[in-house]
C-alpha cells in the first residue's frame, strides 16, 4: 500500500466545518423535510447529517491523535498508509 501525506490539521479543521455548515444549510428545514427520502433507495438529508456526524465521531480521534504525535516533530504533515 502507498503511503499518502496529509495535513492532519487541516483535515480535523474540514471534517468540523462540514458539520458545521451542514446544521447551518439545515437549520430552517422542516422535519418532514428532513426525514422524507427523494426516493426510496436515496438517503433523507437527516440520514446524511446522521452518516456525516458518525464519520466525524469516528475519524477525529485518529486525527486528533495524529496530530498530537506530529507536534513534536515537524513538519505537520503525517504519512499514512
Amino acid at each position: 500500500m502507498a503511503s499518502v501525506l496529509i495535513d492532519v490539521s487541516a483535515l480535523r479543521t474540514a471534517l468540523l466545518e462540514v458539520n458545521a455548515e451542514a446544521t447551518f444549510l439545515c437549520a430552517g428545514l422542516a422535519w418532514d423535510q428532513l426525514v422524507s427520502r427523494p426516493d426510496p433507495q436515496k438517503w433523507s438529508i437527516a440520514e446524511n447529517l446522521v452518516h456525516l456526524g458518525t464519520t466525524t465521531e469516528v475519524f477525529l480521534p485518529t486525527v486528533d491523535a495524529a496530530i498530537s504525535a506530529t507536534r513534536h516533530s515537524r513538519p505537520t504533515m503525517s504519512r499514512l498508509g
